[in-house]
Parts: structure tokens; C-alpha cells; sequence
């Protein structure tokens, strides 16, 4: 017995330096001009301005991430051992970085920060949407992410873009904050009888719900900012159009400048509260059932998949399907997944 046990001492030594070694290996703190290797599967610039509601991009122009940097910030306590939050952020101007003041607040709430550089108001909005789509799924090939906190925030300009993500990209942002500027996806009426403009239309049906029902929205808001009063019609228009998670936040005296750490805190808060939706519970008169919980996550991952389908996005389609057959199999969406499946496969 005794070499078995200096055997299984040898074994648990071994996989501790390992693990010790993989901490070791992950590089914390602000890193500057990172570059990332592979475009996320939905930051195409047709694929990005179709689900807008656009026809296409309206521009015969691509950008190459190998010409792109970003800039992240992971907390030092980060070790890989859990998931964490990703907050990725979308700039007005030329850089991406994290302000300093944010950071503790990010090593507090577990949160990881991606955001572009060169990806400001002088970008067409499809490319900045695109970058930010790739500092999401390159983040998570990177680290451990938590997908039920991923993030989209920006500021001014970067606020419109990220308010115009957190709608039309609810199947990879879970919320989003946007911070003295707003967008909206239907003319909103002022008070002296004008309109702020449309500057996007609602994304496919299912996807649409996702952003109503399963989403967070923060606005956040100067007393004193030039785009005050449309970002808090546009809120309004949020709850009115049946938007369950809406909250806005309005920092007293400020006017169109980066809002104080804990009033971005009190947005991150408002992001981290669960949507009830998520923690219900199957009737205790179905013992046997799965949690209501997974049948919303069986029918949210069908709903993305018809939304794929609709825009010709078969791989990404095949995938959520496979996922419900997989992880779901009992659920009341797997029938129409195993015959969308087969549909795809003739």
C-alpha cells in the first residue's frame, strides 16, 4: 500500500504545480496594444449591419484585426480557478483603456476590461461594433468568462454604439451601460412636439426578446450633458416598449464628461442584479421536471438559432441546436431543434 500512497501524494503534488504554474502563466493588470488572432463569427461587416437593420454595410471596406490593438485590464486576484465578469468597452476616442480610478472597482466585482484602440466616432459604427464583438470572443478564449456577464459600455459617441449593441446583440452582451449618449431604434417625440431620429432598427424577433426579457440596460446620465434629455426620453421609450431590466442613473451637477468610479459601480451593480426570469423554479407539483430555468435557456438557445437561421447563419445555428439536443433533451424545444437540424442537414 505504501507506493500506492506515495504514488497518489506524487500525483497530487504534481497536478498542484501544474495549476500553480497555470496561474502563474496568466498575465494581470493593464496590457497595452494586445492583439488577438481570430474575428468572432458575427463581426463580418454585412453580418453586423444586417442585424441593425441594415441591408448591408454601405461601404465596400473590411478591417483586418492583425492592424488592430486593444487594450485590457485584469485584476490581480484574477486566477482563472473561477469565471469572471468581461466588460468591454467602446471608446469615443482613439484609446481603449480602463481608467485608473476603475479599477479597484473592477477588482471588486470581478470584472475583466477589453476595449479597442482606434475604435472612436471617427469609425464607422459597423467597425467599431465589430471590434467589440472580437474583444468579446477573444476575451473568452483568453481567460474564464462568465457568459452571463459580458458586458457592452461606452461613453458619448461610444455610449451610442454600445446602447445600439446591447439591442441588437443581447446573445452576447447581457447588458450593457451607456453613459452620456443613448441610442434608439424608432423616432422618440421631445417635448416641443419634434423627434429625436432613429438611428437603428430592432434586431430579428428572437433576438429582439432576449435584449427586452433576459438583458440589462443602464443609462447613465450628467444632470447637466447636452444629450440628457434624449437619453432619458429614450429610457422611457425602453419601459414603455416592455423592456423588463431598465434602469437610469443621473449624477448630480455633471455635465458630458466620464462619470465618478461608483456611479459606474452603481451601473455594474445594476447589471449584476438578476432578472427573475432566471432563478425561477419548475411547480413542485412536477417533481420530475427540470428547472424552469433551463427550459428558458432551451427556448432562448432556439430562438437565437431561428434568428441565425433567418440571416443565412447556419454554423452558428447548427451550433445552439446541437446545444439543446445535447443539454436539453426533454425540453419542449428539442423537437423543433432536432427537425431545424435535420432541415440544415439535406
Amino acid at each position: 500500500m505504501a507506493p500506492h500512497r506515495t504514488a497518489s501524494l506524487v500525483t497530487c503534488l504534481l497536478a498542484l504545480a501544474v495549476a500553480s504554474a497555470c496561474a502563474d502563466d496568466i498575465q494581470t493588470g493593464a496590457q497595452s496594444g494586445v492583439t488577438f488572432p481570430e474575428r468572432s463569427p458575427l463581426s463580418a461587416l454585412n453580418t453586423v449591419a444586417i442585424r441593425m437593420g441594415a441591408r448591408d454595410s454601405g461601404k465596400e471596406v473590411e478591417y483586418d484585426l492583425k492592424n488592430e490593438s486593444f487594450e485590457l485590464y485584469v485584476p490581480k486576484s484574477y486566477t482563472g480557478a473561477d469565471a469572471w465578469g468581461l466588460l468591454v468597452w467602446v471608446s469615443p476616442g482613439q484609446g481603449g483603456q480602463a481608467p485608473r480610478d476603475l479599477h479597484d472597482m473592477l477588482d471588486k466585482h470581478k470584472l475583466l476590461w477589453a476595449g479597442p484602440n482606434k475604435a472612436g466616432n471617427e469609425r464607422i459604427p459597423w467597425i467599431r461594433m465589430g471590434l467589440a464583438l472580437d474583444a468579446a470572443h477573444n476575451m473568452k478564449a483568453r481567460y474564464k468568462i462568465d457568459e452571463n456577464r459580458v458586458y457592452i459600455a461606452g461613453l458619448s459617441g461610444g455610449g451610442r454604439v454600445s446602447s445600439m449593441m446591447g439591442v441588437g446583440f443581447p446573445d452576447v452582451f447581457q447588458g450593457g451601460i451607456y453613459i452620456i449618449g443613448c441610442n434608439f431604434y424608432r423616432e422618440v417625440p421631445t417635448a416641443d412636439n419634434r423627434f429625436w431620429r432613429k438611428t437603428f432598427s430592432p434586431p430579428p424577433a428572437a433576438i429582439f426578446t432576449l435584449a427586452k426579457t433576459r438583458s440589462r440596460h443602464v443609462v447613465l446620465e450628467g444632470e447637466k450633458d447636452m444629450n440628457r434629455d434624449q437619453a432619458k426620453a429614450n429610457y422611457e421609450q425602453f419601459k414603455k416598449d416592455g423592456f423588463e431590466h431598465t434602469t437610469y442613473l443621473e449624477v448630480p451637477g455633471m455635465g458630458h464628461q466620464f462619470p465618478p468610479a461608483d456611479w459606474v459601480e452603481k451601473a455594474i451593480v445594476a447589471l449584476d442584479e438578476k432578472p427573475a426570469a432566471t432563478i425561477q423554479t419548475a411547480p413542485a407539483t412536477r417533481p420530475n421536471s427540470p428547472p424552469a430555468m433551463k427550459l428558458d435557456d432551451a427556448a432562448r438557445l432556439l430562438g437565437v438559432a431561428r434568428a441565425y437561421l433567418q440571416n443565412d447563419m447556419k454554423d452558428q445555428a447548427r451550433e445552439r441546436l446541437e446545444k439543446i439536443l445535447k443539454d436539453f433533451p426533454d425540453s419542449p424545444s428539442a423537437a423543433e431543434a432536432k427537425a431545424l437540424l435535420e432541415k440544415l442537414s439535406r
